[in-house]
């Protein structure tokens, strides 16, 4: 038996001020897979005890927007109730501080042995809650672009940057510390639209994190993309902290599910050129 029960929040925040701000918040959730009914719920309380419930025993996929107006502190509740596997719930918190560009809160299930070394025994059930803080970036890390590299001998192809840290904080790559990918916005009636993504790798050999006053390259992928002349938007993260995009670590387990959570900090970096 496969469980496969996604819950995905994302916040595009506007800030306004130092004191409150303008949030929508965007909320996708979705069930799959199944054997036995599944309900979801997802509940939110600010920074001075007011509760709204966001998503209330959802069964099927839902798509809903809800408004945020203030900085401070926010808390999320997701509950889990499965006919087979119970009743569970964790709770994740976050603070909007007016520098922040978009936060995104995601929520996955599903299944995993329960002993990794016993395939025999039975499932359990378990919960990828993950919160993401998209911030500025800092004005002393900067993207410079080099060249459109179209040579086939090249290591790496395709536009190239050097992003220069002269800042006091050691900074890390979004997929491995000292590798730093981003990706192209292509302009196209009158806006950066269509997103365009080179190869990721993870298991390349160590590389050290960009240290202050220190550059390094960046490209479109770990190995770049060849794209046609025009007018393009390269998108960088990058983050003070060691960690990737997207890890977690166990916070807790019953006999029924475990829960896996991670709390992010992530500067989106980007820089205008044309490849003529």
């Amino acid at each position: 038996m496969k469980i496969h029960f996604t819950l995905f929040a994302l916040f595009i925040i506007g800030i306004a001020t130092h004191t409150y701000a303008q949030c929508d918040m965007q909320i996708k959730y979705s069930v799959a897979d199944f054997n036995s009914t599944v309900k979801g719920s997802l509940k939110i309380v600010d920074q001075i005890g007011n509760a709204v419930t966001l998503c209330n025993d959802e069964t099927t996929a839902t798509e809903k927007t809800h408004r945020l107006t203030s900085l401070g502190k926010y808390t999320m509740i997701a509950y889990f109730d499965s006919e087979e596997f119970g009743r569970d719930s964790v709770a994740r918190s976050f603070t909007l501080t007016g520098d922040e560009k978009s936060v995104e809160v995601s929520l996955l299930f599903n299944i995993e042995d329960k002993n990794r070394y016993n395939k025999e025994e039975e499932n359990i059930a378990a919960g990828h809650f993950i919160i993401t803080k998209i911030s500025k970036p800092s004005p002393l890390v900067m993207l410079k672009y080099i060249k459109n590299e179209t040579s086939k001998k090249a290591y790496i192809v395709g536009p190239l940057f050097t992003i220069h840290n002269a800042s006091q904080d050691t900074i890390y790559g979004e997929h491995m510390p000292g590798y730093f990918w981003g990706t192209l916005s292509e302009w196209k009636d009158g806006k950066f639209g269509s997103t365009i993504g080179g190869e990721i790798f993870t298991s390349w050999a160590y590389e050290a994190p960009l240290y202050p006053n220190k550059s390094k390259t960046a490209s479109v992928g770990g190995t770049g993309v060849i794209v046609p002349k025009g007018r393009y938007m390269f998108n960088l993260y990058y983050s003070t902290e060691r960690r990737t995009k997207g890890q977690t670590d166990l916070v807790g387990e019953s006999n029924t599910i475990r829960w896996w959570c991670g709390t992010e900090n992530w500067h989106v970096i980007s820089h205008p050129f044309e490849v003529k």
